[in-house]
Formats: structure tokens, C-alpha cells, sequence
């Protein structure tokens, strides 16, 4: 028998699988906030329960790739994103910190300054910084499609010139 429960403040069952149950307590909370202009807004804060590994089906590089930029998020990014999303700010500090890591140029060929990873790997890379702060992550997403963008479509002068600075 499969249950998915959702109950708000109470133990909750979330996944049942061969009769066995996770039990979460206080799933969730939620609280009222003001918007200005006599208005609120119910902010519900999830807390999360990872069932399944996300290294699961992983080569061993790219456990190597998704354990690198989880610390990153883990360190860098989460606990700074709730401060950036309220104070509309782009963290270019921790951006840069990115490229340094070689995030900026994911599947962009190594002799153009790129990491030269293929799409699975950018997208191991991509989803452990996400879990850290999405907005910054997509930003970076972003980058890297431009710097593909120059990558396939721009003549050799283009990508010697502009993917070196875009990948650091």
C-alpha cells in the first residue's frame, strides 16, 4: 500500500515503500508576513528528508563533481541565498569563486579555458549548486550558455578572445 500524507505541524508519512514509512515531525511550518499595504502572506518553510542518494548511478568523477560543488553550496552559497534573495543581491564575490572552481565554462573546451565536461556532468554540477542557492545557480546556467553560445557559433577570433575571460 503506497501513502503519501501531507499533515502541517504533525508527523507525516512521506514515502512508503515495501511497508516501510518515513516519518518526518513538523513536515513543515508556516508563518505570516507582511507585504505593505495592510496585506500578508502565509510563508511556508519546507524541511526536507533526502530518501534517495543523489550520487546513486554516478561515474566515480562525477561523485567527485557533485561532492566539490555540494560543499561549495553547503559553504558559499546556502547560507548567504536567503540574505541575497530579500536584499536583491548578485553575489559576484561567490560568482567569481565559481570560475575558480572552473564553473564558469563547464562544457566549454579546456584550450579555450574551459572545464571541457560533457552535458551530464555540467548537470550533476549544476543541480549539487542548486541545492545551495537556485538564483545563483541560474545565473551561473546562464553564463554557460552564452559561453556555448560563443563556443559554437562564434568564429575562432571570438572564442580565443572572450571564452578565456568568460571561464575565470
Amino acid at each position: 500500500k503506497n501513502t503519501n500524507v501531507y499533515t502541517t505541524h504533525t508527523k507525516a508519512t512521506l514515502y512508503n515503500m515495501k511497508n516501510i514509512a518515513v516519518q518526518v515531525s513538523k513536515f513543515s511550518t508556516k508563518s505570516s508576513k507582511s507585504i505593505g499595504r495592510g496585506l500578508s502572506t502565509v510563508v511556508t518553510t519546507a524541511k526536507g528528508v533526502e530518501l534517495f542518494s543523489p550520487l546513486i548511478g554516478l561515474t566515480e568523477d562525477q561523485k567527485q563533481f557533485y561532492n566539490l560543488a555540494r560543499e561549495f553550496a553547503d559553504s558559499e552559497m546556502r547560507p548567504k541565498a536567503n540574505i541575497w534573495d530579500q536584499e536583491s543581491v548578485f553575489p559576484i564575490e561567490t560568482y567569481k569563486k565559481t570560475a575558480e572552481l572552473g564553473f564558469a565554462g563547464l562544457f566549454i573546451p579546456e584550450e579555450v579555458g574551459g572545464s571541457g565536461l560533457n552535458r551530464t556532468d555540467t548537470v550533476v554540477i549544476i543541480e549539487a549548486l542548486a541545492t545551495g542557492c537556485v538564483g545563483t545557480t541560474a545565473m551561473l546556467t546562464i553564463h554557460n550558455m552564452c559561453a556555448g553560445m560563443i563556443n559554437k557559433y562564434g568564429n575562432e577570433e571570438q572564442r580565443t578572445r572572450l571564452l578565456p575571460a568568460m571561464c575565470k
